[in-house]
């Protein structure tokens, strides 16, 4: 075996070791990937972030909210 065949085959084994822990680390947090998210938040860490309930209620108080208020 050549030194350039067993670069090949090393190469090879860590991309798909690399895909591998890329794949589990997308399925710990939770899809979907390929639709728009609910929030700016949805998909940075495994547990929700903090901000996640109150951005998806905003758009349930909106029309409380008089026109013109800061």
């Amino acid at each position: 075996m050549t030194r350039d065949a067993l670069r090949q085959i090393v190469a090879g084994a860590a991309s798909i070791l690399l895909c591998a822990a890329l794949v589990q680390r997308y399925a710990m947090r939770r899809g979907p990937y390929f639709q728009k998210p609910r929030t700016l938040v949805e998909h940075v860490d495994i547990i929700d972030h903090e901000a996640r309930d109150v951005l998806l209620l905003l758009p349930e108080v909106e029309p409380l909210i008089p026109k013109g208020a800061d």
